[in-house]
């Protein structure tokens, strides 16, 4: 018998279902040529992920761990840009977010070769994030144009030290 809980053992066996699964489909597509191989590896992919989903979640302990660690960056995030603009914390949150999620997309694309619905929400993310610094930037630049010398409203208004800078 394995070591630890039913849903380590399931876990387990179903990331190696998934491991041998795409490694058939390769080897059907690849030598037989067949067109079954990619449903297989997808099947595989699918079988893969679910065991390091409910590795990762299913028990409470691990599910409270990692929804920690995920709570102390984005708290770390906000505390650090809390001067900031909101347009440039979203704008630079979906940048780190789509590029972060641009590394799964290539290893899904290596193993699988479908990384489609991983990398649309990561481009999506990444260039939205470069449309709102960009739109923020515009919009500053806007606001500084349409100040007259001797209007009451000052460029340091608000809640940042960024607020007044190009």
């Amino acid at each position: 018998m394995l070591p630890g809980t039913p849903s380590d053992r399931a876990a387990w066996a179903a990331i190696a279902a998934g491991a041998v699964l795409v490694a058939a489909g390769e080897v059907l597509e690849a030598r037989y040529g067949h067109d079954y191989g990619a449903a297989i590896r997808a099947l595989g992919g699918m079988a893969l992920i679910a065991g390091l989903l409910v590795m990762g979640f299913w028990e409470p302990r691990r599910r409270g761990a990692v929804i920690g660690r995920l709570r102390g960056i984005s708290e770390a995030y906000w505390a650090r840009t809390a001067d900031w603009r909101m347009g440039d914390r979203l704008g630079l949150a979906g940048i780190v977010i789509g590029l972060g999620l641009a590394a799964p997309a290539i290893a899904l694309q290596l193993l699988f070769r479908q990384a489609l619905p991983v990398m649309i929400p990561a481009l999506v993310l990444f260039w939205g994030g470069i449309a709102l610094i960009a739109w923020e930037r515009y919009r500053r630049g806007r606001e500084a144009q349409s100040m007259q010398p001797g209007d009451d409203r000052s460029r340091s208004e608000g809640r940042g030290r960024w607020r007044g800078r190009r």
